[in-house]
């Protein structure tokens, strides 16, 4: 007689039918070419996306040449209390503008004003961060000679030369006020 009791237990067992046996084994093929199809499915997707965004505007450093990202914001000031100026806003006839620049990494600036100069009158404005139009003393501007839609250009550049030649390096943003008479 045997020493193991569960030798003889599972020979009185009878074994699984053979059709049970080859539909379990299809199941598991099928399982296994559906999960393959779906990685495959998946694979030719991610592909696509990678060529679709491949010359998308990301947020990671563009690098020490590459040129600053700046936006130009205006305050009106005067009898009302400071209030925030957007595109195309309304400058009233009591009041003047205080311009802000805000850039993204150091830069070398200068403000026009149409086809003049506003800010600095000789060369460069250096600028980080938040900078106001005027340095430590603001800077508040109003037009002597102009009335109605003004066009006001901030064009920021990574060195003053680029600044001075305009080439690579440099971007521009706008802003139009209207100014009452």
């Amino acid at each position: 007689m045997n020493d193991i009791p569960s030798l003889d237990a599972l020979r009185e067992v009878a074994a699984p039918p053979l059709p049970s046996v080859h539909a379990r084994v299809r199941q598991r093929a099928a399982r296994r070419r559906w999960l393959a199809g779906a990685g495959t499915l998946t694979a030719i997707a991610a592909g696509a996306l990678l060529v679709v965004n491949a010359n998308a505007p990301t947020t990671r450093d563009r690098g020490l040449g590459a040129a600053p990202l700046v936006r130009l914001e205006a305050v009106a000031e005067g009898s009302d209390s400071p209030r925030q100026l957007t595109g195309g806003g309304t400058v009233g006839p009591e009041e003047r503008v205080v311009f802000l620049a805000r850039t993204d990494r150091h830069a070398w600036a200068v403000l026009r004003e149409q086809d003049r100069v506003v800010w600095p009158s000789g060369g460069a404005w250096e600028i980080e961060g938040e900078s106001v139009v005027g340095g430590d003393t603001p800077l508040s501007w109003r037009p002597d000679d102009r009335t109605g839609p003004l066009r006001y250009e901030l064009t920021a550049c990574v060195s003053p030369e680029a600044l001075a030649s305009g080439g690579p390096g440099c971007t521009t943003t706008s802003l139009t006020l209207r100014w009452s008479p």
